[in-house]
């Protein structure tokens, strides 16, 4: 029974997590047209902001297709999870000055709480801080300038904060379902011997 509930909350939410990051690409690259048009940034350029279109469509088509074709669904959350924050990596890339860009990676670490995976939201956090790196390696002026070691240290800290937070409501919202199941399995057995 237990089994068969995170089954179908995997599914669910596979199926809400790709509806959220269809729109995700749609308003990323609506984004980077704006700022294009605005004259925000001179360091875009049309070709990036295609670029950036079909690596979105290249992250959640496969997906998508993996998921109508029922290939590789148990590592499907790790791909959708990989794949969302390999996206906001090319969208905080475009936009270096973005200085606070950093912040889209939350979005991956929250949402692995949605599939009630400990494991995934560790993996989140851990993608979100090599995502982070990779992005001050590439731009070294995202690097703070005042206290950089201390900025970066609070930053990632933040990180594990909210991975560590996730990881709790999941550990919690895990044993509530186990309680539920074995409690509606209980009521089960017991109406078949009535």
């Amino acid at each position: 029974m237990e089994k068969q509930i995170f089954s179908q909350n995997e599914a669910r939410v596979h199926s809400m997590l790709l509806k959220v990051s269809w729109g995700g690409v749609v308003v990323g690259v609506l984004m980077l047209v704006g700022i294009r048009i605005a004259g925000l940034s001179d360091l875009l350029t049309v070709n990036q902001i295609i670029g950036a279109g079909v690596a979105g469509i290249i992250l959640f088509g496969l997906p998508t297709i993996f998921l109508k074709s029922k290939v590789l669904l148990s590592v499907m959350k790790y791909l959708l999870i990989a794949a969302s924050i390999i996206f906001v990596t090319v969208l905080c890339y475009l936009l270096p000055q973005l200085n606070e860009s950093f912040a889209f990676y939350y979005y991956a670490v929250v949402v692995s709480a949605l599939y009630l995976d400990p494991k995934l939201a560790l993996f989140s956090a851990l993608l979100s801080i090599a995502g982070n790196i990779f992005l001050l390696s590439v731009h070294p002026e995202l690097i703070p300038t005042v206290s950089p070691p201390g900025q970066l240290g609070a930053r990632f800290l933040a990180f594990a904060l909210a991975a560590a937070g996730v990881y709790c409501f999941i550990r919690l919202a895990r044993n509530l379902v186990r309680k539920v199941a074995n409690q509606q399995s209980s009521l089960f057995s017991m109406n078949q011997y009535l």
